[in-house]
């Protein structure tokens, strides 16, 4: 039998099951209810980048995808300015499947859900991983007190150890949404956009050097 690629796997395996699971089978929390539509992804699932947000809203509940709000339209802008598709170089999920229903996800709701989030990493085995926001932040670190603060614009590493460990080069970044929410305070607004974007540009500039190592390591 021919060996599933990336894509594939990802559609058949990590899609499905997830839409399966929340639909038929899964309670772990609230949000698993019968209205339940898990939003898995939106990109390339082939690519070597691996954007994790936070949760789905209103826009990503309409149209079925993560990050496509006010939000994501400005990551998409982000992303564009810096010559990376949102499309066709990277892949992008949340750190939770289901939507909240306006509200931010409780701790309780992100554990849940860190079991597919780890599933859909170890199949689609990206090269680096963009932590976006503080829910991605704790989620991958495993660290319910961990704050973007001080580790904001800085390469960290995933790791999971255990019987099948991991080690993928992480960077951390502000949540597009923070900006959004200083629309009423224009000066600060414009802090947070120098901020990110002198950040993002620190990304665009290193990481495909971390892709590399990781490809070397991985060889």
């Amino acid at each position: 039998m021919e060996p599933l690629n990336y894509r594939t796997a990802m559609e058949t395996v990590v899609f499905n099951q997830f839409r399966i699971a929340f639909k038929a089978g899964c309670n772990r929390c609230v949000l698993s209810s019968d209205k339940c539509n898990p939003i898995v992804y939106r990109g390339s699932p082939e690519s070597d980048i691996l954007l994790v947000g936070e949760a789905p809203g209103k826009e990503e509940e309409e149209q079925k995808l993560p990050l496509v709000g006010p939000a994501g339209k400005m990551l998409d802008s982000i992303m564009k300015a810096l010559e990376i598709s949102t499309e066709k170089d990277m892949v992008i999920m949340n750190s939770v499947f289901c939507s909240p229903l306006g509200d931010t996800p409780t701790e309780f709701q992100i554990g849940q859900c860190w079991p597919f989030v780890e599933r859909a990493i170890r199949l689609l085995k990206p090269k680096v991983i963009i932590a976006c926001g503080d829910i991605a932040l704790s989620q991958l670190t495993q660290d319910t007190t961990v704050r973007m603060g001080s580790y904001e614009g800085k390469w960290k590493d995933f790791i999971r150890s255990g019987d099948n460990p991991l080690k993928i080069p992480m960077f951390t970044m502000t949540h597009p949404e923070e900006i959004l929410r200083k629309a009423e305070w224009p000066d600060e607004q414009r802090a947070i956009k120098t901020r990110v974007w002198k950040y993002m540009q620190y990304f665009r500039d290193t990481y495909k050097d971390k892709i590399n190592d990781t490809s070397t390591t991985s060889s």
